[in-house]
């Protein structure tokens, strides 16, 4: 199925969520290894959005005419549509029932 449907259904935890936010290359992703090495024991689970759309792309971009979209402006260095963005947000936070909170 679509990741729209997937992340229509999901479940996600009322757990909290911590945003790093910040232009490229201001080093969320290394915060976000630091904080993920010493919290993950403790339910704190990494949602990390670049690998997530480049997964979702690569599975759905052959499959569906909204992914193939996406794809060409991701190659372009756009963002992909906000709602394909947040269904994948979703889809992921809801495979984490047992998360303490999200980063």
């Amino acid at each position: 199925p679509a990741s729209t449907t997937i992340g229509e259904v999901a479940e996600i935890p009322d757990v909290p969520v911590i945003l790093f936010m910040g232009g490229p290359g201001g080093g969320k992703t290394k915060i976000a290894a630091k904080v993920y090495s010493s919290l993950a024991d403790k339910g704190l689970v990494h949602v990390c959005m670049p690998d997530i759309v480049r997964n979702a792309l690569s599975k759905y971009k052959d499959a569906y005419p909204e992914w193939r979209e996406a794809n060409e402006k991701y190659l372009r260095g756009e963002l992909i549509p906000n709602h394909l963005a947040l269904a994948l947000v979703k889809a992921e936070m809801g495979r984490y029932r047992d998360a303490t909170a999200f980063f």
